[in-house]
Order: structure tokens, then C-alpha cells, then sequence
């Protein structure tokens, strides 16, 4: 356990170097931070009127809608595409093979790599609280509240991790090392049917069913009605099967965590056992 702290540690001081030293790009970064979030709620402040009677079930306000399910998607996203453009990196690079022969799992190996990117995430929350405040997209919260959206953020981070891992397997179950398939349907299911920008009650019949099959429906929609204390509102078509909602997300959660992780851990060293075996890890491969 110490030698993989050490280790995840060594890389976050190397990403931390590379940061300072190429300043052009950390710079370029944060430009286009800003510009996302600049036309991001230039967008929420035009359809701000159009959406609020969609918006019973969250309290109301489009704007503070908007701003958890961007600050819930960037931890979930973040978990999900952080194994696989690691072991891309470390290819490029041609450093996989080197980092293979390390006296560790692949996880630990993995959160080495991803472990700058997971810096440069908590960076854009806090970056994204702070606007938020600013422009007013903010609630007052309980500690009870606050512990609960840790606690959906975490199951939710898991869910998407265990997804990063199989994500992850494909770059050497499937030889894929330009485009990820796993990532890119996930990326298509989300923006469309998550209710990541517009609520899911909009949307036609088969598209809200659809929505109740990603993991990140219930993270929005938990988190939101935490926030804003309205926990029986039914605004999932599967929410007229129980009662308390937020209780039906968190056990819908809790069940894709026990498949997606084992899944994920299982394909991902069977990918990398495959990997040895026909040399898939070789950059001329």
C-alpha cells in the first residue's frame, strides 16, 4: 500500500513539473476553461424561462439545473476516461511496456497516470463553485445534504471507474488505440438522454427509457433533488415504481457498482495478460 501511494505520488510531482514548465499549454488550458463555461451559461441564461415548467421536480431555477449536473459530469467523466487515455498516453509515449514491468497492479499503474488529470479536475470544480457563487447558481446546504451528495458523487464515481476499466480492456482486447468504442457510446448516451442539459421529461417516450439504463441519470438526478429537497418528486419514468426517488437512485447505483467494478477489474487484467502474451503492448505492434 505504501509503495502504490509512492508511486501515484512520483507521478503527480512529474505532471505537477510539466504543468509549470510548459506553460503555453497550461495557459491555452485554462482559456478555453473559461470560454466553455462563458458560453455555458450564456446558454442557460437564454433558455433559463423556456425550461423552468420542466423543472418543477428540481426546484425551479435552470440555471443552478445546469450547474450540478456540469460539476457532477466532470467527476463522473473524469473516472471514466482517466484509465483509458492513460494507457494511450503511456503508449504514445512509449512508456507502457516500461510501466508494465512495475511490481504493481495495473489499477495502481493506471492511477499513477491519471492521477494529473484527477488534480486538474478537482481545479475545474473549484473553479466551477466559485462562478457559480458568483453568478448566484448557488443553494444553501445542510451538512446532511452536503455528506449525501459526497456520498451519491462517490457511488457514482465507482459506477464510472469500474466503466474506465472496461473502457480501458478495449485497448487491448480490441486493439482499440485511436477511438474508444465503450467511451464514445457513453459520451453519445450522456449528452442526449442523461439530463445533463435539459431536463429528461422533454425528451420522446424511448429516449426516457433509454435515460433510466446510464448510471448518470440517477447521479444528476439524485443530486439535485438533495439539493434542492425534493425527494418524492417522480422525474424518471422508473420513479412511478416507488416512492422516496432519491432512495430508488442510490440502490440503482449501488447495483450497476457491484457489476460495472468486478467487470472492469476482470477485463482490464485480462487485457493486459493478453497484452504480454502476443506483445500488443509494444508500440510497433
Amino acid at each position: 500500500m505504501r509503495r502504490s501511494l509512492r508511486i501515484i505520488l512520483y507521478y503527480l510531482k512529474r505532471d505537477l513539473k510539466s504543468a509549470i514548465k510548459f506553460k503555453v499549454n497550461t495557459i491555452l488550458s485554462f482559456l478555453s476553461f473559461v470560454f466553455n463555461i462563458a458560453v455555458l451559461l450564456i446558454v442557460a441564461l437564454i433558455a433559463r424561462n423556456v425550461l423552468e415548467k420542466y423543472l418543477s421536480g428540481y426546484g425551479g431555477d435552470y440555471l443552478i439545473y445546469l450547474m450540478i449536473g456540469i460539476v457532477a459530469y466532470d467527476v463522473l467523466n473524469l473516472c471514466q476516461k482517466a484509465p483509458y487515455e492513460s494507457i494511450y498516453s503511456a503508449f504514445g509515449t512509449r512508456l507502457l511496456e516500461a510501466l508494465r514491468l512495475l511490481p504493481v497492479k495495473p489499477h495502481v499503474a493506471l492511477a499513477g497516470l491519471s492521477i494529473g488529470s484527477i488534480a486538474s479536475s478537482a481545479l475545474r470544480i473549484i473553479a466551477y463553485i466559485v462562478v457559480g457563487a458568483v453568478i448566484g447558481a448557488y443553494v444553501r446546504v445542510s451538512l446532511s445534504q452536503a455528506l449525501l451528495c459526497i456520498l451519491f458523487l462517490a457511488i457514482g464515481a465507482i459506477c464510472y471507474l469500474g466503466l474506465g476499466f472496461i473502457a480501458a480492456s478495449m485497448f487491448f482486447l480490441i486493439q482499440a488505440k485511436s477511438d474508444d468504442p465503450v467511451n464514445w457510446l457513453s459520451d453519445i448516451c450522456v449528452y442526449v438522454a442523461s439530463g445533463l442539459y435539459y431536463p429528461v421529461s422533454v425528451l420522446p417516450a424511448p429516449l426516457q427509457w433509454l435515460s433510466c439504463t446510464i448510471p448518470h441519470t440517477y447521479v444528476f438526478d439524485a443530486l439535485r433533488k438533495i439539493l434542492t429537497g425534493n425527494a418524492y418528486a417522480k422525474t424518471l419514468p422508473v420513479h412511478f415504481f416507488c416512492n422516496n426517488t432519491v432512495i430508488f437512485d442510490l440502490c440503482v447505483l449501488i447495483l450497476y457498482a457491484i457489476i460495472l467494478v468486478p467487470l472492469g477489474l476482470f477485463l482490464l487484467d485480462l487485457g493486459f495478460r493478453k497484452s504480454r502474451m502476443d506483445g500488443r503492448l509494444s508500440w510497433w505492434t
